[in-house]
C-alpha cells in the first residue's frame, strides 16, 4: 500500500481533501512555538461547579457524565482507552494520539461538511488515581483517571476539555467529559450554531465509543 505524504492543499483555515501524514506532522512541530489562547488553563480539573464560577461568564460549560460499564476490568478497559485517545477516535475526529503528559503537543484532526482541519492543542493537566477535589465526589470514588487538553492559537475555538473514568465504590466505571468553550474566530462566531451541532454529535459518539471499549467491543 503506497501512503501519500503530499500536503494537501489549504485554503484559510481548511483542507481540500484530508490532510497528510506530512500535514499533521507540520502542525505537530509548529504546535511547542504556540500560546494557548484559552485564559484559564486548567480550570476543567475541578470540573463540579464549573457553571457558576464568575471568570467563565459568557463561556459554554458542557457536562456529559454517564456510566459505560461496571467492576475493574471494565475499568481498566475504559481507563486504557481514554489514555489512548480512542475515546475521541471517530470518523470524522480524531488526534495524532500523543502519550497523555502535560505539554505534549495534540493535532486534532476534523471533517465537518466535507472540509478537513487541522486543530492545535496541548495536553494541560493528567491525574491518575487521584480523588477529585469536590469531597462529595471523593467519598464515592474508589479509582480515577482524568486529563485535560486546552486549545492554542490557531484553533477555531478557544476552551479547555478534560476527560475522567471513575470506577465508583458501588462497581459502577462513569465516563465524564467536560468542555469550556467559545469561538475563538470571526467564521467560528459566524458558525455557532453549526459548531454547536457537531459538539453534540461529539459527545454522543464519544459515549457509545466508551461503552463499547468498557465492553471490550
Amino acid at each position: 500500500m503506497v501512503v501519500s505524504v503530499r500536503a494537501a492543499i489549504a485554503v484559510g483555515p481548511f483542507y481540500l481533501g484530508k490532510p497528510t501524514i506530512a500535514d499533521r506532522q507540520a502542525m505537530e512541530k509548529r504546535i511547542p512555538s504556540l500560546e494557548s489562547n484559552f485564559p484559564f488553563v486548567g480550570i476543567t480539573r475541578e470540573s463540579q461547579g464549573l457553571e457558576k464560577r464568575s471568570e467563565l461568564k459568557g463561556w459554554n460549560v458542557d457536562r456529559t457524565r454517564v456510566k459505560v460499564g461496571t467492576g475493574d476490568a471494565a475499568y481498566k478497559r475504559a481507563s486504557n482507552a481514554i489514555l489512548s485517545w480512542q475515546n475521541i477516535e471517530l470518523d470524522w475526529f480524531f488526534t495524532n494520539s500523543p502519550p497523555v503528559k502535560p505539554g505534549n503537543s495534540v493535532v486534532v484532526t476534523t471533517n465537518t461538511l466535507g472540509l478537513w482541519s487541522l486543530l492545535p492543542l496541548s495536553v494541560s493537566w493528567y491525574d491518575k488515581d487521584a480523588a477529585p477535589r469536590d469531597s462529595k465526589q471523593k467519598e464515592s470514588i474508589r479509582r480515577r483517571v482524568a486529563f485535560g487538553h486546552c486549545t492554542l492559537d490557531g484553533h477555531q475555538l478557544a476552551g479547555e476539555e478534560s476527560f475522567a473514568i471513575e470506577l465508583l465504590k458501588n462497581g459502577d466505571v462513569m465516563y465524564e467529559a467536560v468542555l469550556v468553550s467559545k469561538p475563538a474566530s470571526l467564521l467560528s462566531i459566524l458558525s455557532t450554531p453549526m459548531l454547536r451541532y457537531f459538539q453534540i454529535k461529539f459527545m454522543s459518539e464519544s459515549v457509545s465509543a466508551m461503552k463499547k471499549a468498557a465492553a471490550g467491543n
